[in-house]
Order: structure tokens, then sequence, then C-alpha cells
């Protein structure tokens, strides 16, 4: 039975850990306009609800069908459209993930946990 982060390969198999995923989906997320930080942990609101050991504000877990949920908790700079900008994420996250690694996002959740205002 296939593995839920297992690619088939001629050669063998690829398993992709979901800390590498998770790393994709960090940077995919960090690099958007208007994200001002990822905190460097899951707030307390989240821990029931995503993986635990997640790092760096991300959590990613297998679904049942192969897919992806990915959990992004951000803050965004004073000015932001909120809305626009996590659509991106998710749009930049699954794109990220999909290209480098071949796997499928169903989900992402954004969580905006706070705002930062540029001094």
């Amino acid at each position: 039975m296939k593995k839920k982060n297992d690619i088939p390969s001629k050669g063998g198999k690829v398993r992709i850990s979901e800390e590498v995923v998770s790393r994709i989906a960090y940077f995919a997320a960090k690099e958007t306009e208007g994200v001002a930080d990822i905190p460097a942990s899951i707030p307390s609101y989240l821990v029931g609800m995503v993986k635990k050991g997640s790092t760096k504000g991300v959590s990613v877990k297998a679904l049942e069908d192969g897919s992806l949920r990915i959990d992004v908790c951000i803050s965004v700079r004073y000015g932001t459209v909120i809305p626009t900008v996590s659509r991106k994420i998710q749009e930049g996250i699954i794109s990220s993930v999909k290209s480098m690694t071949g796997l499928s996002v169903s989900v992402v959740n954004v969580h905006v946990s706070s705002v930062i205002f540029d001094d």
C-alpha cells in the first residue's frame, strides 16, 4: 500500500517528510507580500487542531485521501487586506508544494495571529 508522502519512481520510492513540506510552505508564506512574520510556534488555540511537533508556525498533516492539509500561522503588516494576503498565501503554498514535491495539497488554513505596526 502506498504511504501518503511516497512518490512513485522507476528506481524505487521517494518519501518526502512532512518537515520538508513544512519548510516549503513556510518559505512560500514568508515571501508573500503583507506577511510580517511567521511565529515560531503554533498559538495555544490551535494546539488541538494541528500535529504535535509543528515548527515555525506551520503544521502539515497527511489526509486519508493522500493529500495534505497545511495550517500556517502568520502576523500581517498593518494596512494589509487580510483576505487578499490569505488567498495569496494559500495559492503560493499549494503551487510551491506541488511544483517542488508533486504532492497534492487539498487545504491550506491561514491563521492570522497578530498585526505588526511598522515604525
